[in-house]
């Protein structure tokens, strides 16, 4: 019993190093020896904590993902009570916030995944169906409160959400300028807030 959060810490610091090495070499060229080598550790060593580099995928797409839920339900400082507040959230969800918590890289690595692995597959759809939970409790939130007076919020959501998917997409080919990206950022947001009805 005594032994499992160890555990626990140094898998967690495998994962972590398994990220910084996909974001340098790709998800696809990242392996167990290039992990070890980045934490300065032996391949045995990791090879205990995860068997193979699939194991390691899999750990990696959860460690991504629970972030990407962490960023949408700790925005608390948006409290749904305004129409200016819940404008400011929708802002956020178009905002390059959301890639200072993960690569954009890795995620779309993983995002190419889909199409190949089942596992990776149905974990995305897991998170992506408790990231729309979350959404969907902070505007429903809004409706309580008598901000909004959108009928259907879950159609909201996932339109507003699938708007934020497309975005972070689109937007990636734009990265390198800042003009560009923040004219379709504003686009995009404006197209999301314009679905609300107050």
């Amino acid at each position: 019993m005594g032994r499992k959060p160890l555990t626990d810490i140094r898998k967690k610091e495998i994962i972590e190093a398994f990220y910084l090495t996909a974001k340098k070499h790709g998800l696809e060229n990242a392996s167990v020896g290039k992990v070890a080598e980045e934490m300065g550790i032996s391949k045995g060593l990791v090879l205990h904590y995860f068997k193979n580099k699939e194991e390691l995928v899999l750990a990696l797409n959860n460690f991504i993902l629970d972030r990407y839920l962490e960023f949408l339900a700790n925005s608390s400082k948006y409290e749904m009570t305004s129409k200016e507040n819940i404008e400011a959230y929708i802002d956020l969800l178009f905002s390059r916030d959301w890639s200072d918590y993960i690569d954009d890289g890795v995620f779309y690595s993983f995002y190419a995944l889909i199409y190949q692995n089942d596992k990776v597959r149905e974990n995305f759809k897991a998170h992506h169906e408790e990231l729309i939970k979350v959404l969907q409790l902070k505007l429903s939130e809004a409706v309580l409160g008598g901000v909004l007076r959108n009928q259907n919020i879950e159609r909201l959501t996932r339109v507003i959400f699938a708007l934020v998917d497309g975005a972070y997409y689109t937007l990636g080919v734009f990265i390198k300028e800042e003009l560009e990206y923040n004219k379709r950022v504003m686009l995009f947001s404006s197209h999301a807030k314009s679905l609300l009805k107050y």
